[in-house]
C-alpha cells in the first residue's frame, strides 16, 4: 500500500483512536512524500498495538514504520518487530525515525519484548526518533541491531526517556552508509549529519536512563560516541552495564559533551566536555578511538572514577583507556590528561595501548591526578610516548 502523503497503511485522523490487536505485519507500505509508512498517528490521537505486531521494509520521509504526531499517545505492548524500514528524503538530510518517529510532547510507551533491526534513517534515530519535550519509557526485553543513522544509530533523543529490563545495542551505527539507502534517498546529498552517537545520541536538555542489564555491543560512530554520544543532556546508566568493542575516531564507548552529566554504573567508554561519575563495577573492554580516548575520553571536564573498574584492551592514538583534556579528573592506565582526574577504590588497567602517548595514563600540564586505594597497571603500552 502506498500514500503520497501520510499514513501508507493506516492514517489516525486528528483526535482519533485505534485499537490494534492479534497478529498485524506491516510490509512494503510507503508515503512517498510525508509521514508514516506504516501507520500515521495524527495529533492528541491515541494508538494501541497489542500482541505480535511487525513492521518490515515500509518507507517514508519521517517515522519509517510509524509516525506519532505531537501531543499524540501510543502504547505498544507484547512481541514487535520492527525491520528494515527506512526514512530519507531525497535531495537533503532529513528523515527521522526509520522505525519510529515520536513528535514533540508525545506519550509513548514500549513494554514486552520490542525489536529494532536494521532501520535507517538519513538524518537522525536510525531505530527510534524522540522529538523535544515527549516521554518514552521502554520496558522488558528490547533489543536495537543493525541500525544506522546519521546521528543516534540506535536513538535519538531530545526529551526524556526511561529504558529498564534488558537492553541490547549491538552494531548500530552513526555513519551514513549510501548501501543502505535505497529509493528513498540520494546519498550523494547526505553529508550534513554529525556523524555522532552510534547506539544511542542524547541532545537538547535530554534526560536518559537506563537500567537493568544493559549491553552496548560493536557500536561505531563515524566521529563521536561509537556507544553513547550526550550533548546538553543527563545520562545515567545503572545495573549491569558492559560496552564491549565499540569504537569511533573519538569516545570510543561514550562521549559527553557542554554541560552534560553522565553516571555510569559498571562498563562503558566516555568522550566529555563535562562533568563524569563512574561508580559501581564497570569494565571497558576492547574499546577504541582513532584519536583519543579509547576507554574515557572528557574534555573541560572533571571525571570521578571509583568502586570497581576494570580497562582492559583498549586502544587510541592518545588515551588508550582514558583521554583527559582540560579539567579532568580520571583513574588508571590509559588517560590522557589536561585536566583534573580523581580515581579511588580498587582499579585495574591492563593491556591498554596508544600509539602515541598515554599508553597507561597521559596527564598534561596544568593537570592534577589524584589516584588512590589499590591502582593497578598491567601490560600497558605506547608506541611513542608515555
Amino acid at each position: 500500500n502506498s500514500a503520497d502523503y501520510q499514513g501508507g497503511g493506516i492514517y489516525i485522523e486528528n483526535n482519533g483512536n485505534a485499537n490494534i490487536s492479534g497478529n498485524t505485519t506491516f510490509i512494503g507500505n510507503s508515503a512517498r512524500f510525508s509521514e508514516g509508512g506504516g501507520i500515521y498517528v495524527g495529533s492528541k490521537a491515541n494508538l494501541n498495538i497489542s500482541g505480535n505486531t511487525q513492521f518490515i521494509d515500509n518507507g517514508a520521509y519521517d517515522g519509517g514504520g510509524v509516525y506519532a504526531e505531537f501531543n499524540s499517545n501510543m502504547t505498544i505492548s507484547g512481541s514487535n518487530t520492527f525491520i528494515g524500514n527506512s526514512v530519507i528524503r531525497g535531495y537533503y538530510v532529513a528523515g527521522r525515525g526509520g522505525g519510529v518517529c515520536i513528535r514533540s510532547n508525545s506519550n509513548t510507551a514500549f513494554s514486552g519484548n520490542t525489536t529494532f533491526i536494521t532501520n535507517v534513517a538519513g538524518k537522525a534515530g536510525g531505530g527510534v526518533y524522540v522529538g523535544s519535550s515527549s516521554k518514552v519509557s521502554i520496558h522488558g526485553n528490547t533489543t536495537f541491531d543493525g541500525n544506522s543513522a546519521g546521528d543516534g544509530g540506535g536513538m535519538y533523543i531530545e526529551s526524556s526517556i526511561n529504558i529498564s529490563g534488558n537492553t541490547t545495542f549491538v552494531g548500530n551505527s552513526a555513519r551514513n552508509n549510501p548501501k543502505k539507502y535505497g529509493p528513498y534517498g540520494n546519498p550523494d546529498k547526505l553529508n550534513l549529519a554529525k556523524w555522532n552517537g552510534g547506539g544511542v545520541y542524547a541532545e537538547s536538555n535530554s534526560k536518559v536512563n537506563i537500567s537493568g542489564n544493559t549491553k552496548f555491543l560493536g557500536n561505531s560512530a563515524k566521529r563521536q560516541g561509537g556507544g553513547v554520544f550526550a550533548v546538553n543532556s543527563n545520562v545515567s546508566i545503572s545495573g549491569d552495564t558492559i560496552f564491549v568493542g565499540n569504537s569511533a575516531t573519538d569516545g570510543g564507548g561514550v562521549c559527553v559533551e557542554f554541560n552534560s552529566t553522565v553516571n555510569i554504573q559498571r562498563n562503558a567508554v566516555v568522550y566529555s566536555w563535562i562533568n563524569v561519575i563512574i561508580s559501581g563495577n564497570t569494565t571497558f573492554i576492547g574499546n577504541t578511538a582513532r584519536i583519543r580516548g579509547g576507554g574515557v575520553l572528557t574534555v573541560d571536564s572533571t571525571v570521578n572514577i571509583s568502586g570497581y573498574s576494570t580497562f582492559v584492551g583498549n586502544s587510541a592514538t592518545d588515551g588508550g583507556g582514558v583521554y583527559a583534556e582540560f579539567n579532568y579528573t580520571a583513574r588508571n592506565a590509559a588517560l590522557y590528561s589536561w585536566t583534573n582526574v580523581i580515581i579511588s577504590g580498587n582499579t585495574t588497567f591492563i593491556d591498554n595501548s596508544a600509539r602515541g602517548r598515554g599508553g597507561g595514563m597521559y596527564a598534561s600540564s596544568d593537570s592534577t591526578v589524584n589516584i588512590s586505594g589499590n591502582t593497578t597497571f598491567i601490560g600497558n603500552s605506547v608506541s611513542r610516548v608515555g
